[in-house]
């Protein structure tokens, strides 16, 4: 019954998706032409609309990135304040919409209605695009940040997507209104060139840049350094990361297990380390299992640190093996080669980006096979991959950068 009324609830909320696409354009202009009647030529504000972070790691190092770089006044429009870090910038104004993008249909138009009124100072818009435009994790919430994009383009307001990914089969209704924003003048960037080449199929305009975590610049070595004491880590270590979401795809806890035992047998300590956890794919859950497999003592990290700090703790391993992209950026933004589980490309356009597309492990192989192997081949040839991923990383951040040009 209760698996009868999901399937039931999906269809629903696709078909209001559907109606509201169709709709939507009409609104848009309307809006767009109140937009361009009330704004002030001397509209001085950045305004970002930022993903929604739910206990997601990566996000926050998303949103961090942006605010690190991006032009002063900056509004930050979210769905709730309290998902990120305080800023104590005066500069730095965090609104929350929250029905901007989730909710029902009568809630989000009001809540527009607050977007547009922000609009008429907006110098420019932005959205962080990560993985969320092609709608394979929500569609009606990638249909919806694709019309804020055309909205904001719309009204004449330089408007853009940032570095984004985009899955080899999105859904149909999320390539439609990318390809509507692109035409009302969007800026679309593409984070690594796998996207790049599934995009410029869709015959869209789109500019190769990187990730956005890329872009940022804060470590904090001393809380690393204190959390490796806590954790009696005091010799070489590596970062292990099993991600919940892949273990919804598939069995990973035995390939973990031998992939942990190669790594102790080179004589590295172990550290377990969450990136996101949530109840829809529990980093925590997931390596509190392996944790339990394993009869030698390895260590778990049971809260999810700071971005600046994990990019300290990645920075001063051996190794990363991880099953979240954004745990593999920061480890390859320190330097330190990072072994990724990859599920839809965007893991195989960044191993390309730093020239080490032999660190990604794709889940169409028997992940007890290749995830040991994999570790072992990168212990045996790490100075190697350490050279290569350093020859690339400047190109990296400069593309990186490039999100912000003309803002």
């Amino acid at each position: 019954m209760r698996h009868t009324l999901g399937i039931i609830k999906r269809r629903l909320r696709r078909v209001v998706t559907v109606a509201e696409a169709w709709a939507m354009p009409l609104l848009i202009r309307a809006l767009a032409r109140g937009v361009r009647r009330h704004r002030s030529p001397a509209s001085t504000t950045t305004v970002v609309v930022t993903p929604h972070v739910s206990g997601n790691n990566g996000d926050v190092a998303l949103i961090e990135a942006f605010v690190e770089n991006a032009p002063r006044p900056l509004l930050v429009v979210t769905r709730e304040v309290t998902e990120l870090p305080p800023s104590s910038d005066p500069d730095v104004e965090v609104i929350a919409v929250p029905h901007l993008i989730y909710g029902n249909t009568l809630a989000r138009w009001r809540a527009l209605r607050v977007f547009v009124r922000r609009l008429r100072g907006a110098r420019s818009v932005s959205l962080i695009g990560a993985d969320v435009m092609d709608g394979h994790y929500n569609l009606s919430a990638a249909v919806r940040r694709a019309e804020l994009v055309r909205l904001g383009a719309a009204s004449g307001i330089p408007s853009r997507v940032l570095g984004f990914s985009w899955n080899g089969t999105p859904e149909p209704l999320a390539a439609r209104a990318l390809t509507s924003a692109a035409r009302a003048g969007a800026r679309l960037m593409a984070r690594e060139p796998v996207s790049l080449d599934r995009l410029t199929a869709l015959h869209l305009d789109v500019e190769l840049v990187t990730d956005l975590v890329l872009a940022a610049s804060a470590t904090d070595a001393d809380a690393a350094q204190d959390l490796l004491d806590g954790l009696g880590i005091t010799g070489p270590y590596a970062i292990v990361n099993a991600s919940g979401l892949v273990g919804r795809l598939t069995t990973q806890a035995e390939a973990y297990v031998e992939a942990i035992a190669t790594l102790r047998a080179h004589g590295l300590e172990v550290v377990l380390l969450p990136h996101v956890i949530r109840k829809s794919g529990d980093d925590l859950a997931q390596l509190t299992g392996i944790k339990q497999r394993i009869s030698e003592d390895i260590v778990l990290v049971t809260e999810v640190p700071p971005p600046a700090v994990v990019r300290s703790l990645c920075g001063g391993a051996d190794l990363v093996v991880s099953g979240r992209m954004h745990v593999g950026v920061m480890s390859l933004w320190a330097g330190t080669p990072a072994i990724i589980l990859s599920t839809q490309g965007k893991v195989e356009g960044l191993t390309r980006v730093f020239g080490v597309p032999d660190l990604m492990v794709s889940l169409d192989h028997d992940l007890r096979v290749e995830l040991p192997r994999k570790v072992s081949e990168a212990l045996a040839s790490r100075d190697d991959l350490a050279r290569r991923i350093a020859d690339h990383q400047t190109t990296a951040r400069q593309l990186a950068h490039r999100n912000f040009d003309g803002l």
